[in-house]
């Protein structure tokens, strides 16, 4: 399963979103070569990969889905569960952070 990023964080608060879209901050959704846009993030791949995601600003949990965490630097682990819930969260990731996600499980 593909993971949701964004490039643009555009609320003054880091505090997690819950909505599926942020339509707020996203001009080109779908789109891995402009800013400020998302995209979904295959399996295997990397945004330091995507030139205009050199600086991701979020990750999507998605809605119904348990996602597992961990972060390179500080070796912190993170375990996100959606499911039973009806909208999607985004987590907003610090500039000096590098998120990794390990496992997805949806259903």
């Amino acid at each position: 399963m593909n993971v949701r990023v964004t490039n643009n964080w555009c609320y003054s608060s880091s505090t997690p979103r819950y909505q599926d879209t942020l339509t707020d901050c996203v001009d080109y959704v779908g789109s891995s070569t402009k800013w400020p846009a998302d995209f979904e993030l295959p399996p295997g791949k990397t945004t330091a990969s995507y030139p205009k995601y050199y600086d991701t600003d979020a990750v999507r949990i998605y809605r119904g889905c348990k996602v597992w965490m961990l972060e390179e630097v500080t070796g912190l682990y993170e375990v996100w569960d959606r499911r039973g819930e009806v909208t999607s969260m985004w987590k907003k990731i610090v500039n000096s952070e590098r998120w990794n996600v390990y496992q997805i499980q949806c259903g």
